[in-house]
């Protein structure tokens, strides 16, 4: 009997009913001897009132909202959980959030693939001159204008002319970078380096928001199906320049 009540004293539901009983007990003496202990009255129903109150939000919350935020974590979880089996370790809402920086100086082997301008390029610009000057290759794969259906207009600058520029004022920059041209139509946008890829979705429709992001780590299966996509991508293109 003894471990049956120090037992169901440790539990929160069991715990809270036990107050709640109390809480109700003591309103009803409060009413029914107010006379006898006058002031003590408004404490009690008072001090009831609150146990009360917080003992039916309690059991409220280990009834119903325990088990939806339980539901809740664990679907987050596992979700999780499934994203780093394949090898996605960041998800951005915004593909302009996504930082390339610390890659674009510090990788061995850079690959950026865009569909035509050079957008990308000119936002990541001085890390782009710093890994030339050092002398690490860069390279870039860009759809042919006869991919572009329909043939894309409203952008300002290619990525030969941001080559071109960077060339005219760097000296010797001019063997650091490789320009292909591809027949093929990119689906996504991509910055592949030695950590893993950036996949920079595109929306089907035109619209003000912009796609999401998200990387894949190196060696993990998702990886693997993206790098071999690029592989096939360069399978079916031209180097343009220099």
């Amino acid at each position: 009997m003894k471990g049956f009540i120090s037992g169901a004293i440790t539990q929160p539901v069991v715990v809270l009913l036990i107050s709640v009983l109390i809480s109700i007990a003591m309103i009803y003496g409060a009413k029914n001897w107010a006379a006898e202990i006058g002031i003590w009255s408004d404490i009690a129903t008072a001090v009831s009132v609150a146990v009360l109150t917080s003992g039916t939000f309690g059991l409220f919350f280990n009834f119903i909202e325990k088990n939806r935020l339980i539901s809740a974590t664990v679907h987050a979880t596992v979700g999780q959980t499934r994203a780093l089996d394949l090898g996605v370790t960041n998800f951005l809402e915004h593909v302009n959030d996504a930082d390339s920086k610390e890659d674009i100086l510090t990788s061995t082997s850079l690959i950026i693939g865009v569909r035509y301008s050079s957008s990308f390029l000119d936002s990541n610009k001085y890390p782009i001159i710093r890994r030339m000057r050092s002398g690490k290759r860069i390279s870039v794969i860009r759809m042919s204008d006869e991919t572009q259906v329909p043939k894309q207009t409203g952008y300002n600058s290619t990525v030969e002319d941001f080559f071109r520029r960077i060339c005219q004022i760097e000296t010797g920059c001019a063997d650091s970078y490789s320009i292909f041209e591809t027949s093929q139509y990119l689906c996504y946008n991509f910055v592949k380096c030695d950590r893993g890829i950036w996949v920079k979705m595109y929306f089907n429709s035109p619209q003000g928001d912009m796609p999401p992001a998200f990387f894949v780590a190196t060696d993990s299966r998702l990886f693997e199906n993206f790098s071999r996509d690029i592989d096939l991508l360069f399978s079916h293109s031209k180097q343009v320049l220099p």
